[in-house]
């Protein structure tokens, strides 16, 4: 049951990114109507200092305000830009550079450049820890991160650490039992030092906002002065909830793209319908990418890299909308409804005034479950001290009970796995029966023998400030129609009916195709005005190759991450060695994701070599079809694990067919056939014209390379192209015979 709202006066909330700061503020009727928006640019030197400071003022000479929660997108531009505090991680002996090797995951396989992973920090140390702390301080550091092997069950040297650095005289000390307390050092001293590297950031820009107000913002300074309350400063964190201004950097990470994330879903989601929601920031910083050009690339439309700039800007920026080409796209995509919100441009700054208040906390449990649910008994005294911790930080924030209410959350896993699931409000009757769903982890059934294992419990304090009314759609009638018009659809020109926004209101609803030259309010595009889709077979439809390329990809990419989930070994869930792609019926290779590639030239001779299904025992599996048998005296390390790794495979592929029956299911079998035999082709086109490409830039000349293994063997490689034809002899004469050993090169 949903807690009581707690009345708010006059709302500001405010999104500053890297380009635009919006501010959209509301007089606390929460109706749409009264809503006024501003939209300033970030920076500005020759006009003001501080972007949120300006657009408050200029919302404050029309609304008297009091509770301004502000977006922290800080964090998300600092982490990409690369300009967070400076900071040193302290860390186990033994354990200095565990961040730059990480889990030896190669993430960019097939980048032709591969660089080492960045790392946040600029020193790390491990020694005496009074001496280190003292020689940080000297050279100049003030914020640290402080990770201990087994920091998170057993805090107390953290703690002590943290003691001596705020004694040592550091500003940010960030342990990493406090922010993750969870087992497995990477991820957790990866947290930590995301934290002491971004919090200083935020607060070396928060006194500056502060000073533009009479007075301190932040919970501490909600207590009464000279008769007054002082007005309330609210961050926004990654999952999209407003926290105090005091909060940390960490969970602020992905602020910026979750306020559109979560603004989608409050104004577009309709539970009733249960209808999924797809939305998208065209912006930057956050894509890291500019592109606002279309090319025609290798029988594709490519967009970008290369951008028109703001200046002239692309031709969509003047003179009409984009409605009819939304509506064009999303039929080549299956998409049969469109919401164009009235403040898209500004939904983060939006979503902002409608989100709670929350305060989250966990502790490390690592209990075994057992089915008669009695583990429930055993937590709660923990639940309840984490609620009454909860409670009180939001009592500081001036949040009183009736309108907090709170989510309790077990951490639950097979053992041996990655795999979790987050259950909600566990209960003994609900949860006794989970070992019995073991499909929910992806699995496909029950791991009966493993026991299933709590991580850790979580709960999450919510205050509602904010409830939206519910809208009633009233739809449109040919009274607020301005004129018909023949405008131009894919696939010719239409009679359209044209509407003035200034003739429409809130929740109206317009059926059909609709092309209007000043339309910006919500539109629901009618399905019965929808012609079915009919894919021709006929020439290939460079828009339809580019959805079913990124489809197969797509579909390659979740098989992978099927098998990453419900494997065991360690391989697979951290180090990524596994392949998983697409192939048609005769077994070429359609789409493999961005894995290790350790199979896939072998893949497709097993594909043609089972075909049909009759695989007997003893068939070669991924090698080639000749090969001697033989059969080692050692027995496997862990059976059990071989086993469900196995299991895993098979879930992986599961996973594949089922998108693979979808995508037949909506395009037809000979569609799908089609364009998989297409991406093939355009796959050899887009080689041959860089080999083309290749010769030319060398001038015809032969491309010759030596190089030596690890061994001392010697690699001679000489690259003959046919100019005209787009073809490569590789020839590798003069490299060395066979070694004894897992390197060897073609003779």
């Amino acid at each position: 049951m949903d807690a009581p709202v707690q009345r708010r006066g006059i709302r500001i909330s405010i999104d500053r990114g890297g380009t635009f700061t919006d501010c959209v503020g509301n007089p606390g009727s929460g109706k749409l109507e009264n809503d006024i928006v501003i939209k300033l640019l970030s920076e500005d030197p020759n006009n003001y200092s501080d972007a949120p400071l300006v657009g408050i003022s200029r919302l404050l000479s029309k609304l008297e305000g009091r509770k301004i929660p502000r977006g922290a997108r800080l964090a998300t531009n600092a982490l990409l830009e690369r300009k967070g505090g400076r900071m040193a991680l302290l860390v186990t002996k033994g354990f200095k550079d565990c961040l730059k090797i990480g889990n030896q995951s190669r993430p960019k396989i097939f980048d032709l450049a591969i660089r080492k992973p960045y790392v946040l920090y600029e020193k790390s140390y491990r020694g005496a820890v009074k001496i280190l702390l003292q020689t940080l301080y000297d050279e100049g550091f003030r914020s640290i991160d402080v990770c201990l092997m087994h920091g998170y069950t057993f805090p107390d040297h953290e703690t002590l650490i943290g003691r001596l650095a705020r004694q040592t005289g550091f500003n940010h000390i960030s342990l990493s039992h406090e922010l993750f307390p969870m087992v497995k050092l990477v991820p957790r001293a990866t947290s930590a030092c995301a934290d002491a590297y971004l919090t200083p950031a935020i607060r070396k820009y928060i006194p500056g906002f502060q000073a533009g107000f009479e007075g301190r913002l932040g919970a501490s300074s909600l207590k009464e002065e000279h008769g007054s309350k002082r007005t309330r400063c609210e961050f926004m964190q990654s999952d999209g909830d407003l926290v105090d201004i005091d909060n940390s950097g960490l969970r602020a990470i992905l602020s910026g793209p979750a306020g559109g994330v979560v603004g989608n879903g409050l104004t577009s989601y309709v539970p009733l319908t249960d209808i999924p929601v797809i939305g998208f920031d065209m912006g930057l910083p956050a894509l890291m990418l500019a592109g606002s050009r279309l090319f025609y690339r290798n029988v594709l439309f490519v967009v970008g890299p290369e951008s028109a700039g703001a200046q002239p800007g692309p031709g969509c920026y003047h003179w009409q909308l984009l409605v009819a080409h939304e509506v064009a796209m999303a039929e080549n995509l299956g998409i049969k409804q469109i919401s164009v919100h009235r403040y898209s441009s500004v939904l983060p700054a939006y979503e902002m005034a409608l989100e709670d208040v929350v305060d989250e906390s966990q502790a490390l449990e690592s209990k075994v479950w057992f089915k008669n649910g009695g583990i429930i008994t055993n937590l709660k005294p923990k639940m309840v001290t984490l609620k009454e911790a909860a409670r009180g930080r939001l009592h500081d924030q001036g949040f009183n009970d009736e309108s907090i209410v709170f989510e309790e959350y077990l951490n639950m896993r097979y053992r041996g796995t990655e795999s979790s699931l987050m259950i909600i409000n566990p209960k003994s009757q609900i949860t006794a029966e989970l070992p019995e769903n073991g499909g929910n982890w992806g699995f496909g059934k029950a791991l009966s023998d493993r026991d299933i294992i709590v991580d850790d419990v979580r709960v999450r304090a919510i205050s509602k400030s904010f409830q939206l009314e519910e809208a009633q759609p009233q739809n449109v009638g040919d009274e607020k129609k301005f004129c018909v018009s023949q405008v131009y659809f894919e696939g010719g020109r239409r009679r359209t009916p044209v509407y003035k926004i200034e003739d429409l209101n809130v929740n109206n609803r317009i059926h059909g195709r609709n092309g209007p030259d000043h339309l910006d309010a919500v539109i629901n595009i009618g399905a019965s005005q929808f012609l079915d889709t009919k894919v021709s077979l006929d020439t290939v439809d460079p828009v339809m190759l580019s959805i079913f390329g990124h489809r197969c990809m797509t579909i390659a990419e979740q098989m992978g991450r099927a098998l990453q989930k419900t494997s065991v070994s360690t391989n697979v869930k951290e180090r990524f060695h596994y392949s998983c792609a697409l192939f048609d019926s005769d077994g070429g290779l359609v789409a493999n994701a961005l894995h290790l590639q350790v199979h896939l030239g072998s893949m497709s001779t097993c594909a043609v070599e089972n075909m049909g299904w009759k695989t007997q025992a003893g068939t070669p599996g991924f090698h080639a079809p000749s090969f001697k048998k033989v059969i080692p005296r050692s027995c496997t390390r862990c059976l059990a694990n071989n086993i469900n790794d196995l299991k895993a495979q098979i879930a992986a592929n599961h996973k594949g067919i089922n998108h693979i029956s979808v995508l037949i299911k909506e395009y037809g079998e000979d569609t799908v056939q089609f364009y998989m035999n297409n991406i093939q082709d355009n796959a050899e086109l887009s080689v041959r014209r860089l080999l083309k490409s290749v010769s030319k830039k060398n001038r015809r000349a032969d491309l010759v390379a030596v190089d030596y293994t690890d061994d001392g063997s010697l690699v001679r490689l000489k690259i003959s192209i046919d100019a005209e034809k787009g073809e490569a002899i590789f020839d590798f004469e003069g490299t060395s015979s066979e070694v004894y050993g897992r390197f060897q090169f073609p003779s």
